[in-house]
């Protein structure tokens, strides 16, 4: 983003810090959330067509071929329904027919109210970024410390015990498990 640009962000967090947190704009932007909307309008479409229909029907190509422009067309719809999450419904039944795929677009959001999606795919975008992004980072920080421990463990430092000084020890008696 350009400075001026930054500078009409909401918060620091997607202005001042953007370069920070850009990595996480596929998890926890308004375009992603719309997507993970799209995917869970999918996900259970798929899954009753499977239990009503007795059918395998799979949405991958239609969900690895979402983008931006996309989103673009949600937003259109979004315009003239007044609703985010029924401009999605019809971004899917519009998907189908594209698709060849017409028959099933009775079964579009059938038995969902827009907070099951909601929900759904706020779930899921939590549960994506643990695993793609700050689990991976977490371990990367636990390694680290282990092995600043591991480099620092013969340095003597001042024991306590109840409140006061005490013989003088080592940061590997402190550190205990992580540096072995």
């Amino acid at each position: 983003m350009k400075e001026v640009d930054l500078l009409l962000a909401i918060s620091p967090i997607d202005g001042r810090y953007h370069g920070i947190t850009e990595k996480i704009n596929e998890y926890f932007s308004e375009y992603a959330f719309i997507k993970y909307r799209v995917i869970i309008e999918f996900d259970w479409l798929s899954f009753l067509i499977k239990k009503i229909n007795k059918e395998e029907v799979s949405f991958k190509k239609i969900i690895d071929d979402f983008h931006i422009n996309d989103v673009r067309r949600i937003k259109e719809i979004e315009e003239k329904t007044n609703h985010d999450v029924k401009a999605i419904e019809y971004y899917v039944r519009e998907k189908l027919k594209e698709n060849n795929l017409e028959k099933y677009t009775n079964f579009v959001h059938f038995g969902c109210t827009s907070e099951d999606i909601n929900n759904i795919a706020y779930g899921k975008m939590i549960k994506d970024f643990m695993n793609n992004t700050l689990n991976n980072d977490m371990w990367r920080l636990i390694y680290t410390v282990k092995m600043e421990a591991i480099k620092l463990s013969n340095l003597p430092m001042l024991g306590h015990t109840h409140g006061q000084h005490a013989t003088p020890t080592t940061v590997r008696k402190r550190t205990c498990s992580i540096c072995i």
